[in-house]
């Protein structure tokens, strides 16, 4: 993302204004292989495959589908 013409590239900044905090610490805590799969409900999981989807995290898709 930092390494592209994307706009976040650009301010050198990410606003996640469709996700929670909660959700954004979980999605940053999966790359230090911190895991929270079954503390989220439903539509957590929904919003954080949403995210993952936004964003191509690869990691955090194949995170989700283990799940």
């Amino acid at each position: 993302m930092f390494e592209s013409d994307w706009k976040e590239s650009v301010e050198q900044k990410i606003e996640f204004k469709n996700l929670s905090f909660k959700l954004a610490k979980i999605a940053i805590d999966s790359f230090y292989g911190i895991k929270y799969w079954g503390y989220l409900d439903k539509i957590e999981y929904i919003q954080l495959s949403q995210f993952a989807d936004q964003y191509d995290i690869t990691h955090l898709k194949v995170c989700l589908i283990l799940v």
